[in-house]
């Protein structure tokens, strides 16, 4: 299947058996640090949390659930893996000037579906190998100090949130519906290498490299930055909902719950909330959790 696959990929894109061809002969040449993808603020959100829930659920668009026990996507008859492996040679990451280097690149998936994308290409970057036998790992690298998973990088945070009185952490996505990867996609000629290329584009819930058949990689700052929200977001916690100054809560735990107060200033380092509420006639500052409180609806 794959070499039939491949055939009708390299009939419209140019020979994809490896030779060596003159630059003007090449596919789409990589220019180099494409056009800014993430320019716009944060797009964590709430609805981004209820998306995350649906996660392990029914996939979105599909009918159908990613099986991390499906097939290869190519036959591994003859690879070479393990201590026999031949590694790719190091690159310097995202050096515009290195066009068969290790480059982030950015792949859009179907709503719901990122997990799934990740869990499914976290085992058959290890399982596969391109036509020539050679491991599909070695067109893969994880970002520099960071585990082996984060070859394919789906930035999260850890949210609370209270329902019925009960606090919740859960997962929310900061880039919902894409992910990064650490990937060698061109040749030294600035050719596109079909196999990594298609191994990705083919996983189910995954709808295509930003750049489709000429992937753009992200800028540095671009991916520096995401790496720092990454990095940030270890090991804390916030508020699903966040607070203003001003703002109307009704306490819901603790020895005020019920009562009705005002928001006087907001520690979100500590997590906590100054809030005026009313007792015996006399406004009274207490201080509260965030999960504590929840948005007044007058209900």
């Amino acid at each position: 299947m794959f070499a039939n696959d491949v055939q009708d990929i390299t009939a419209a894109t140019g020979s994809a058996d490896g030779a060596t061809a003159p630059a003007s002969e090449t596919a789409p040449e990589n220019t180099g640090e494409g056009a800014s993808l993430f320019s716009g603020e944060d797009t964590a959100t709430d609805a981004n949390t209820e998306a995350t829930d649906a996660d392990d659920g029914a996939t979105a668009g599909t009918g159908e659930d990613i099986a991390a026990d499906a097939a290869p996507l190519f036959p591994v008859s003859g690879a070479t893996t393990g201590a026999d492996a031949t590694p790719a040679a190091p690159a310097t990451v995202n050096d515009p000037n290195d066009r068969a280097g290790f480059r982030w690149y950015t792949i859009q998936t179907l709503s719901n579906m990122e997990g799934k994308v990740k869990k499914y290409l976290d085992k058959f970057i290890d399982v596969e190998a391109d036509r020539n036998g050679v491991p599909m790992s070695t067109y893969f690298r994880s970002p520099a100090g960071r585990p082996i998973g984060d070859r394919v990088l789906m930035p999260e945070e850890t949210v609370s949130e209270t329902k019925n009185n009960r606090k919740y952490e859960k997962k929310r996505k900061l880039y919902p519906n894409y992910m990064f990867l650490q990937m060698r996609l061109y040749d030294e000629y600035g050719k596109l290498l079909i196999d990594p290329w298609f191994f990705v584009r083919n996983t189910q819930g995954v709808i295509d490299f930003i750049g489709k058949d000429a992937p753009i990689p992200l800028k540095t700052e671009e991916i520096n930055r995401i790496l720092q929200q990454v990095e940030e977001a270890e090991g804390k916690t916030v508020p699903r909902v966040l607070y203003n100054v001003g703002d109307e809560v009704k306490v819901i735990d603790g020895p005020f719950s019920n009562m009705i107060g005002r928001i006087e200033n907001v520690d979100i380092p500590r997590s906590k909330l100054h809030v005026s509420v009313s007792i015996f006639g006399r406004f009274t500052p207490v201080e509260l959790e965030f999960w504590q409180v929840e948005r007044n609806t007058g209900d």
